[in-house]
């Protein structure tokens, strides 16, 4: 997993303490990466919440857009699972 931001290393590193995420954030202040994506708001200073999960070929599998945080955790998860298989649980035979 890897988040972007058009907000700069030390807005993203207090970001990433304040909500202790483990993966990390790429900068991109000049909106090249969200250009490229397709996700820019041209007349606001962020981009659209957006979620791409790629596949174990690399292609783009699905894409979420307008992203809220309430729930989209569980989403991408369940979505992973398909694309990827589910992981066997500990305990369990295969």
């Amino acid at each position: 997993m890897i988040g972007a931001s058009v907000d700069k290393p030390g807005v993203n590193r207090s970001f990433a303490t304040k909500y202790d995420l483990r993966f990390p954030l790429l900068c991109d202040p000049e909106r090249t990466l969200i250009l490229a994506f397709g996700v820019d708001k041209p007349d606001k200073p962020s981009a659209r919440r957006t979620t791409f999960l790629l596949g174990p070929d690399g292609m783009v599998r699905r894409v979420f857009v307008n992203v809220s945080a309430t729930g989209h955790a569980a989403e991408v998860l369940t979505a992973a699972r398909e694309i990827w298989g589910a992981p066997r649980e500990a305990g369990h035979a295969a």
